[in-house]
């Protein structure tokens, strides 16, 4: 059965065309999804790349609103300036004397306890025991509650001293034991230094 040169000719191209259609299948269009997609995510990384360096760009501009916003709200006052809580507890232990004396009273003793993390800050905390007469506690607790950087005062026990002869004086004039506990605060990256 002999073929026609035709039906040949129309034979070997749909072979052709079929052996055309799996290298496609198989090698070409796998390939070209394979390029496609690649490009595709290099476009994406161009993309984030531009975002990026735009981003880098605004910094200096955020880190100046930053900055500005910082120092309208008084955070930064609000914190304690030394740079580990060791020193802030000293800076503490120094500003409590420092009002304890020009009041008129004295520092007995003033004794740091361990402070404790509290999100972005640590806390810095002090035990003070003062002598001092009722007008001096006054002006000593006002002082602590309205001064920056803000101290909080956590516990208070005045004890009134014995007196030990019956000579009559005045509530003013007595001289008070007191017992305070306060804390501050440091900003926590501070902390690394010591404690």
């Amino acid at each position: 059965m002999a073929l026609s040169q035709g039906f040949q000719r129309c034979l070997a191209v749909a072979l052709l065309a079929l052996l055309l259609a799996v290298v496609w299948r198989t090698a070409v269009r796998p390939l070209w999804q394979q390029w496609t997609h690649g490009e595709q995510l290099i476009e994406q990384q161009r993309s984030t790349i531009d975002r990026l360096r735009s981003m880098a760009a605004s910094r200096d501009r955020y880190a100046q609103a930053l900055s500005e916003v910082r120092a309208r709200s008084g955070v930064d006052d609000a914190l304690m300036k030394s740079g580990t809580v060791t020193l802030a507890a000293a800076q503490l232990q120094h500003q409590v004397k420092s009002l304890v004396e020009s009041a008129g009273g004295s520092v007995v003793s003033a004794q740091p306890k361990d402070g404790a993390d509290e999100g972005p800050f640590a806390r810095v905390q002090l035990d003070v025991r003062l002598s001092v007469s009722n007008i001096a506690l006054q002006k000593v607790m006002h002082a602590l509650e309205t001064q920056r950087p803000i101290v909080i005062i956590e516990e208070l026990l005045i004890l009134a001293k014995t007196r030990r002869n019956n000579r009559a004086s005045s509530s003013a004039d007595e001289m008070l034991d007191v017992r305070v506990s306060i804390a501050g605060f440091v900003a926590r990256t501070s902390k690394a230094g010591g404690a």
